[in-house]
């Protein structure tokens, strides 16, 4: 999902003067008046930031962030490193770089340095080494906060040198930006959560797992602002971009992108298809797990709080080449989200319309 939000610097300078008293929460994150919530005992050094609901753990982690804001601000440089075709986050920090101590200054360029020759030519979603790194950073912080779980020595020399001015400078207004979208979402769970997460699991045919998804939520995520690797099932989701019912919206758009989701969804897909003699468009299913949630958000709203806003799925979706896979979407799967007609004559349908185009 792109995030084009053009105030994201504004949400950044207002957290940093409204938001840091959630900045000095130590241990667990501190989340009173939503349920279900659990709290986690602190790690040794206070970095363990996490509140859980139903379905979801969130995080606010210290090294996922870091790890995320480097590889963002490494790219925003003015020619590209070779091999870097995704599309630049505007990390609005960049410009505080002059304004460091010399010592700070040059570990942060070093750290730069090195991801911006070594990482960001690669894919947050797609590269295995990556996926593996950022498993290994999850770890950290609710476990004692020793970083020797990072298998790549200069990695974890980097990103331990680093970690102290990521502390000093960054941390704090981060975190705040992640601790407020987190409770907001724990808001939106306690009344909606029940009901989406079960209407969610029968439109794709999945189960929810026993275990909570972990949702780290940083203040930078790749340039779409939200993504989701899988084995295990993890999402990561940018406080910045995102808030209000769209941050629920991207919530369950990503967690449709879980395994025990997308799987399933994928099958159903191919069958449909095959039964047609039709090939199965690329980003047909992406499409469907754009389309689903904000349909099944809208169905368990207050009417007066559904509004008229477009969703995020509509406005990624109101121009491009997609387009008319998403109309015929909302056309064919929308009457089975409301119970209409079954996924598979909705599966049906999709498929008919589009061996015809």
């Amino acid at each position: 999902m792109t995030n084009t939000d053009p105030s994201q610097a504004r949400r950044l300078v207002f957290l940093l003067v409204l938001g840091l008293t959630a900045a000095v929460f130590s241990g667990c994150a501190q989340v009173s008046s939503v349920a279900p919530v659990t709290e986690a005992k602190p790690a040794p050094e206070g970095d363990c930031h996490r509140a859980e609901s139903q379905r979801f753990v969130f995080h606010s982690d210290p090294w996922i962030n870091l790890h995320h804001f480097l590889f963002e601000w490494a790219r925003n440089v003015p020619e590209r490193p070779p091999g870097d075709r995704g599309r630049a986050v505007d990390v609005t920090e960049r410009t505080q770089l002059g304004s460091l101590e010399e010592g700070d200054r040059r570990v942060w360029e070093q750290a730069l340095g090195f991801y911006r020759e070594r990482l960001v030519s690669r894919d947050l979603l797609f590269d295995r080494d990556l996926i593996v790194l950022r498993g290994q950073l999850a770890s950290i912080a609710c476990s004692g906060g020793n970083p020797d779980i990072i298998d790549n020595t200069e990695l974890r020399t980097v990103l331990t040198e680093a970690m102290p001015v990521y502390r000093k400078h960054w941390w704090p207004a981060h975190h705040a930006a992640s601790m407020a979208w987190i409770r907001e979402r724990l808001a939106d769970l306690e009344s909606y959560e029940a009901t989406l997460s079960e209407r969610l699991a029968q439109a794709y045919g999945g189960e929810w797992p026993a275990d909570r998804i972990r949702a780290d939520i940083t203040a930078y995520a790749k340039w779409s602002g939200a993504y989701t690797t899988n084995q295990p099932d993890h999402v990561t989701i940018s406080a910045l971009g995102y808030q209000g019912l769209e941050g629920l919206e991207i919530l369950f758009h990503e967690v449709s992108h879980a395994s025990f989701f997308e799987q399933r969804l994928l099958g159903h897909l191919a069958a449909a298809f095959r039964q047609r003699g039709a090939e199965l468009p690329d980003r047909l299913s992406h499409v469907i797990q754009f389309a689903t949630p904000p349909e099944l958000l809208r169905s368990v709203l207050p009417g007066e709080k559904a509004g008229n806003d477009r969703s995020v799925a509509e406005r990624v979706h109101e121009r491009g080449s997609a387009i008319h896979l998403y109309r015929t979407v909302l056309e064919h799967w929308k009457p089975f989200l409301d119970g209409k007609i079954e996924r598979s004559e909705a599966l049906d349908r999709i498929a008919a319309a589009l061996a015809l185009q």
